[in-house]
C-alpha cells in the first residue's frame, strides 16, 4: 500500500512538472504579440514613411569611408509618436557589426539624441549631444553635423545645441557599414512616428546651408534639396508605394522596406546595460522570471528527493537543471522575432528555481 502510494505522489509530480515545463516553453517562446508584416506604411498625404512596432528599413551594406575624412551631416524630417515614452527609440543607425562603434541618432521621450556607441542609458557617460523637441504634432526637419570644428544638432533651420569638443564618425569597419531607419538591428529598439525625407552629406553643414536646406523643405513640401548641396544619399520617400525608397542622389544607395520584418542580426545574452529597450519595466521582468521558476525549483526538487540516486543531490541537480532549461530557451529566443535573449533572464530564472529547491528543503517534510 506503502509503495502504490509513493508511485502515485510520484506519478502526480512528473504530471505537475511536465505541465510547468510545457507552459514556460508557451510563454517562453512564443512571440510577443509579433506578426511578420514589416510594420510601415507609406502615409496617405504628402511624402513620408509611418513606422510602428515591428517595422525596419535598411539600405545594402556598403563602403561609407568617404564620410570618415572630413566629417557629414545627417538631416531627416520627423514626426514622432511620444506616447508610450518606454526605452531608447532608433530613428537612424550606421552599423558596422559592432554596437560600440555605431552611430546612432535616437529618440528618448521628448529628446533626440546623437552619439557614437551603445551607452543607451547614459550610464558609462559616453559623450552625446541631444535638443529637446515640442511635443506636437508638427513634423520638424532635423539636421546632424559633425566634423572638424565639433558636433551641431540644428532643429528647423536654428542651430539648437553645439559642442565642439565633440566628433561623431561614421562607422565603416573592414569597409562596409549598413544604414537602418526606424529600428536597430537587432529589430528591438523600435522608433514610432513617420520620416518624410531623410538625405546624408559629406560635409559638416554650417548655420546658414541649414537655413536654407529648411527653406528649401518648407518651399517644397518635402526634400527636394537641389544638387547643389551635393547629398550623397537623397530620400524624398515620396514613392508612395513599394518596397524601395529610391536614392536620388544618383549614388545608389536605395533603402529597403521588406514585406516581411527582418532581424539583421542576432545577439545571445544581451547583458542588461546594454539592452536599451528594456529600462523601462526592468523590475517586473525581473521579478515575473524569479518567481515564474520557483515552483519549477519546488516541485522538481520534490520529484527528485523520491529517486533514489538523486536523493541526496536532488538541490543542485534542480538548479543545474534550471540554468540549463533557461539557457535552452535564451539560445531559441535568439531566432524568434519579437524576443530577445537576456543574461538576466538566465540569471533571474535559475534563482528562482534555486529559490524553490531551497523551499522545498525546508518544507519537503510537510509536502
Amino acid at each position: 500500500m506503502l509503495k502504490n502510494r509513493f508511485l502515485g505522489e510520484g506519478f502526480i509530480l512528473v504530471c505537475i512538472v511536465s505541465t510547468i515545463i510545457a507552459l514556460m516553453l508557451y510563454f517562453g517562446l512564443r512571440p510577443k504579440g509579433y506578426r511578420p508584416a514589416n510594420n510601415l506604411q507609406w502615409v496617405d498625404e504628402g511624402p513620408g514613411v509611418a513606422f510602428d512596432r515591428f517595422a525596419v528599413a535598411y539600405t545594402d551594406e556598403g563602403d561609407f569611408s568617404f564620410l570618415q575624412e572630413s566629417g557629414f551631416s545627417v538631416v531627416f524630417a520627423a514626426r514622432p509618436d511620444f506616447s508610450g515614452r518606454a526605452g531608447f527609440r532608433f530613428i537612424m543607425v550606421a552599423h558596422d557589426g559592432e554596437d560600440g562603434r555605431q552611430l546612432l541618432i535616437g529618440q528618448w521621450r521628448n529628446g533626440i539624441i546623437a552619439m557614437n556607441g551603445d551607452d543607451y542609458d547614459n550610464r558609462r557617460k559616453v559623450k552625446r549631444i541631444s535638443v529637446e523637441i515640442a511635443d506636437s504634432k508638427e513634423t520638424v526637419l532635423v539636421a546632424l553635423a559633425s566634423g572638424e570644428r565639433g558636433t551641431r544638432l540644428y532643429l528647423d533651420g536654428q542651430l539648437e545645441r553645439s559642442d565642439p569638443s565633440l566628433r561623431l564618425t561614421w562607422p565603416n569597419s573592414a569597409g562596409a557599414s549598413r544604414l537602418v531607419l526606424g529600428n536597430s538591428v537587432y529589430g528591438r529598439h523600435p522608433y514610432r512616428g513617420e520620416l518624410a525625407g531623410f538625405a546624408v552629406f559629406d560635409y559638416a553643414l554650417e548655420r546658414d546651408c541649414a537655413g536654407a536646406l529648411f527653406k528649401q523643405w518648407k518651399e517644397a513640401g518635402k526634400f527636394a534639396f537641389s544638387f547643389e548641396n551635393e547629398p550623397v544619399m537623397l530620400l524624398p520617400l515620396d514613392e508612395g508605394a513599394g518596397e524601395i525608397a529610391y536614392d536620388r542622389s544618383g549614388n545608389g544607395i536605395h533603402l529597403q522596406m521588406p514585406a516581411r520584418m527582418q532581424i539583421l542580426k542576432k545577439e545571445m545574452l544581451v547583458p542588461p546595460w546594454r539592452n536599451g529597450s528594456r529600462q523601462s519595466g526592468l523590475g517586473v521582468d525581473v521579478a515575473l522570471n524569479f518567481f515564474g521558476f520557483w515552483p519549477l525549483g519546488f516541485f522538481l526538487s520534490a520529484m527528485l528527493a523520491r529517486t533514489r540516486r538523486l536523493q541526496r543531490h536532488y538541490g543542485w541537480v534542480t538548479v543545474l537543471f534550471c540554468f540549463v532549461f533557461s539557457l535552452s530557451l535564451e539560445t531559441v529566443q535568439v531566432w524568434v522575432p519579437s524576443r530577445s535573449s537576456d543574461m538576466l533572464d538566465l540569471i533571474m530564472n535559475t534563482l528562482g528555481g534555486g529559490a524553490g529547491a531551497m523551499i522545498y528543503a525546508v518544507l519537503g517534510s510537510r509536502f
